[in-house]
């Protein structure tokens, strides 16, 4: 058993279930997080044989993060908004960008560093009218929504950047 933070929980991505879900899944070597008060535990095999029983607890299997794409944003509203309305719950979240987050990577963002966009394979960026109105540390996803944001396609080549307003021609997103 692993003890961590409740607040690391909105890094990881997990789903919540019941905890005769937990356990089957516990037994097919899934981690679970469980989350008891103010604390979390983490639980995994070989290391711990059971998951305890409690029934106030909640419990959550950690499944994996797709690595072909990644969320860049420090502000809560974007970072829910490309989950909830774009399908991209699968992306781990990065607040600050290195080469090394971005590289061989589609990037999901409302704004990128062209120095960066060379390691990816291009960018999806949020653009949304009178964007310098907004304050983007409160702004919810939903607020994000109503103002009918669009979605820009960058990539970079060697020598040029691409701006596709047309995104028909970028990677396809998911299906919701």
């Amino acid at each position: 058993m692993k003890t961590i933070p409740k607040s690391a929980l909105r890094f990881m991505r997990l789903q919540q279930v019941g905890y005769e879900h937990a356990q089957a899944a516990f037994e097919e070597d899934f981690e679970i997080e469980v989350l008891t008060g103010r604390i979390a535990c983490q639980y995994k095999k070989p290391y711990d044989s059971d998951l305890p029983s409690d029934e106030r607890a909640i419990y959550y299997i950690r499944l994996p993060f797709d690595s072909s794409k990644v969320i860049v944003s420090r502000h809560p509203g974007i970072v829910e908004w490309f989950r909830k309305y774009k399908g991209i719950v699968d992306a781990p979240i990065v607040a600050t960008a290195r080469p090394k987050d971005v590289k061989g990577k589609i990037v999901y963002t409302s704004g990128i560093n062209v120095g960066l966009l060379k390691y990816a394979q291009g960018a999806y960026i949020v653009r949304i009218h009178r964007m310098a109105d907004i304050d983007f540390d409160t702004i919810t996803a939903e607020e994000i929504e109503e103002l009918g944001p669009h979605l820009v396609f960058v990539r970079a080549a060697e020598t040029e950047i691409s701006i596709d307003a047309d995104i028909s021609t970028a990677p396809e997103l998911p299906a919701l």
